[in-house]
């Protein structure tokens, strides 16, 4: 809220910021996970030393066709489902998203663009996807990189970051069609880049303490200090490009784009930007959401969003 703060109020806060992050962080209370895409499973109840606020799910006692279930089987679909990749289904095996994502199928729906995978080093020229930073977790086979049409599941990489299997037993967590895997809303990884941006916004640069804790994340992702940073590196469109490899399907882009200025107009543009396969620059009254039409017709006083119309 604080790093938002200029967006919410018209205010700055982030000497407040760097307050409250640094009061996260030497609580004593988190520690960094060592194991990134464990983070993202089906057990990941058992990682409160990196989740601070988990949104909980279980698939057998807090059922919800949205949530994690939505994210992951969303995400789901074409030779990530089943063993068409020869052409011949075989009944007498389960499918592939039940042995490798812990659900019974997919859904075919939401990819990523090319703007993501582009992130990661080497990881849109590999043809698995595969990059130094560990974080990359994108399935290739039967995928295009580039999306040519946006209904077919095949354009764009498949983002399997979450999925419902237990990190202990390498088994499909408790439930039938939903997950039991949590939503992690913050994580202490997320405060350790909070007080990076905010150190840079409000001091011109970060500190030696918030230095080591960015390339502590970042050595949890390549699994040595080669992925690690300078100071002199740590500028904000850094920080931006850090929060979507740590934070990809973690509910924080839109948020990010908008506080740096990059959400709309022309600066910044990414494939299918305001709907065309290129991107193209966007009005600034889309910075803000509209107000639901039937909002609108249960309150006649509410007055719609400037650029929507009524």
């Amino acid at each position: 809220m604080h790093l938002n703060a200029g967006v919410y109020i018209g205010e700055e806060q982030f000497d407040a910021a760097i307050t409250e992050a640094n009061r996260v962080i030497n609580s004593g209370a988190y520690s960094i996970h060592t194991n990134y895409q464990e983070l993202f499973m089906g057990d990941n109840d058992l990682r409160t030393n990196e989740i601070i606020w988990p949104i909980v799910h279980d698939g057998l006692v807090s059922q919800t066709w949205g949530g994690t279930t939505t994210i992951i089987r969303g995400g789901i679909g074409g030779t990530m489902m089943d063993d068409l990749r020869d052409g011949n289904p075989n009944v007498d095996f389960p499918d592939e998203a039940e042995t490798l994502f812990g659900v019974p199928n997919g859904w075919e729906g939401y990819r990523t663009t090319s703007a993501l995978v582009e992130k990661f080093p080497n990881a849109a020229t590999n043809p698995d996807g595969s990059s130094p930073d560990g974080r990359a977790i994108f399935w290739t086979e039967g995928q295009s990189l580039e999306i040519e049409t946006v209904d077919d599941f095949e354009d764009g990489y498949a983002v399997p970051k979450f999925n419902n299997i237990e990190s202990a037993t390498g088994e499909r967590a408790p439930g039938v069609d939903q997950v039991s895997t949590d939503y992690p809303v913050f994580r202490l990884a997320e405060a350790y880049l909070i007080l990076a941006e905010a150190e840079v916004e409000e001091d011109g640069s970060i500190g030696a303490t918030t230095l080591a804790y960015l390339n502590e994340l970042r050595q949890r992702a390549y699994g040595d200090n080669s992925g690690d940073v300078e100071i002199s590196d740590v500028t904000l469109n850094w920080i931006l490009d850090e929060r979507a490899r740590e934070l990809y399907l973690e509910s924080t882009r839109r948020t990010d784009l908008i506080r740096h200025e990059k959400f709309t107009g022309g600066d910044y543009i990414w494939p299918w930007k305001g709907g065309i396969d290129e991107g193209i620059s966007t009005s600034s009254h889309l910075d803000i959401f509209p107000i639901p039409a039937s909002d609108l017709i249960a309150n006649p006083r509410l007055e719609q969003n400037p650029g929507y119309g009524q």
